[in-house]
């Protein structure tokens, strides 16, 4: 036909608004933007870059890999580590091990060797490692955990619900916070419940060495005290003291002194009023002084002796009152005559009469 002869095709004769092209080529003709369904381009990159299609920016190159995740699971071939690959899922229980040369292998896990991290300054509760049943032969063992064993980097302590050993050793201090205080061998206790004070709970509390106090009292169940608020003074406040032996008195380089407190009388007494007596004994070939204060005198038994030692030859002689003094010996007798013996008398030896001549 004409339109054959002509080259025309079937485009001649298609509408303008319906135009269909098979076969051929359209060339030299402006790019087709991307909002009339072109590319605006006329370079492959160029029309990926306008259609936000740019690989490495807009969207992943295909990679093999990625291929193999894209259903969710990924091949134990495709895991990597650096430049090896993990090959084959192993056994239940074994580890990755790498020899520092090649991909590494799986294998059991051993007591052998372990890695060790230092960890200094978390400030975290972890759980503390043990072996399961005390396992202490090495080689292959399950190692558990107890959350109630815990142990904190930053602060350095361990927090369990209780120790037990032959010996606890500690460098520098124990911090006991919790109520029971310290609960010894057969229960006695030491607790500080009430701050500043610290209470040991026991029937009887034994020092083998010295018993320092810094404060100034030592106070007893009773209220009885000890204390020592003036420097070289001790005082035991109590109704009665009981030494069950001896009570020495002074430092053995120089005389002791009893003496009361304050403007007050000092007595010594047996402990049962009707019987027991109260013996004065001094060192070998010693004197016992009796020395009142001032013109004080010396009472035995209701006698009031003389404060001085009176004159040679004169005789103790009572006012039937309590009081004796020195006298001169009478040479006159008086009232009724009695027979003397004939003893020879001289300056040793006095004849005293009674108020009725008696002699």
């Amino acid at each position: 036909t004409a339109r054959t002869s002509l080259g025309l095709g079937t485009i001649s004769t298609q509408a303008s608004d319906n135009v269909t092209i098979t076969g051929g080529s359209v060339t030299g003709i402006t790019d087709v933007t991307v909002a009339d369904g072109g590319t605006g381009a006329s370079d492959v990159a160029t029309a990926r870059q306008n259609l936000g299609l740019e690989i490495g920016v807009d969207v992943q190159g295909y990679d093999a890999d990625l291929a193999d995740l894209a259903d969710g699971e990924l091949s134990a071939s495709k895991v990597e580590s650096g430049e090896y690959f993990i090959p084959s899922a192993g056994t239940s229980g074994q580890v990755w091990t790498s020899d520092g040369d090649g991909a590494g292998s799986w294998s059991n896990v051993t007591a052998n060797t372990v890695s060790i991290t230092d960890n200094e300054n978390e400030n975290e509760t972890n759980a503390l490692i043990f072996s399961s049943n005390g396992d202490v032969d090495g080689g292959e063992m399950i190692l558990e955990s107890d959350g109630d064993a815990t142990y904190n980097p930053s602060t350095g302590i361990i927090s369990t619900t209780g120790f037990n050993g032959e010996t606890v050793v500690v460098s520098n201090s124990v911090d006991i916070a919790g109520s029971n205080g310290l609960i010894l061998e057969n229960d006695e206790t030491i607790t500080n419940s009430t701050d500043g004070t610290l209470l040991l709970t026991s029937t009887t509390t034994s020092l083998t060495g010295d018993l320092t106090v810094s404060g100034n009292d030592i106070v007893f169940g009773n209220g009885e005290t000890i204390s020592n608020s003036r420097n070289g003074v001790v005082v035991v406040a109590a109704t009665t003291i009981e030494a069950s032996g001896n009570l020495n008195v002074g430092d053995g380089s120089s005389s002791g002194v009893i003496a009361s407190k304050g403007d007050f009388d000092l007595t010594i007494k047996t402990g049962n009023a009707t019987t027991g007596s109260i013996t004065i004994t001094d060192g070998a070939n010693g004197n016992i002084a009796v020395s009142p204060n001032g013109s004080g005198a010396v009472q035995l038994d209701g006698l009031s002796w003389p404060t001085a030692d009176g004159s040679a030859n004169q005789v103790l002689k009572t006012d039937g009152s309590g009081s004796l003094s020195w006298t001169d010996v009478s040479s006159t007798i008086s009232g009724s005559a009695s027979t003397i013996d004939t003893e020879v008398l001289d300056a040793s030896r006095a004849v005293v009469s009674n108020a009725d001549g008696n002699i």
